[in-house]
């Protein structure tokens, strides 16, 4: 959200941690209400340094996942399929880097997939 303070603050790590993903592994930004201002949402994400892909709404299983979210900032591993995988991280770390590795590389191994370093 627009509005979500910690979701804000974390943003510039999550610029940073991206640029650091290999190939294999996307990180995809959703801003709930990112629809309603979407040149208020533009700027916001230029200014915390992330160029990646960030969704501003959708609908079918996106728009249920939306609707599932209690909690923000929420986190979700999804595999190359569109699946929910792994656990969902809610609030934003103290070790963001370290505990998205963490997590990325759990639900990579839980795929069979490669880990990251």
């Amino acid at each position: 959200y627009t509005t979500c303070g910690p979701c804000i603050r974390e943003m510039p790590e999550i610029a940073e941690y991206a640029k650091t993903l290999p190939d294999n592994v996307k990180l995809i930004t959703w801003c709930l209400d990112g629809a309603y201002d979407e040149e208020y949402t533009k700027e916001l994400l230029s200014s915390s340094g992330y160029d990646g892909i960030t969704l501003t709404g959708g609908d079918g299983d996106l728009e249920k996942i939306y609707n599932d979210i209690m909690y923000t900032p929420t986190t979700l591993f999804v595999d190359s399929e569109g699946n929910i995988v792994g656990e969902a991280l809610i609030g934003s770390p103290n070790d963001l880097a370290g505990t998205y590795t963490e997590l990325i590389n759990k639900t990579l191994k839980a795929l069979g997939k490669e880990e990251m370093e």
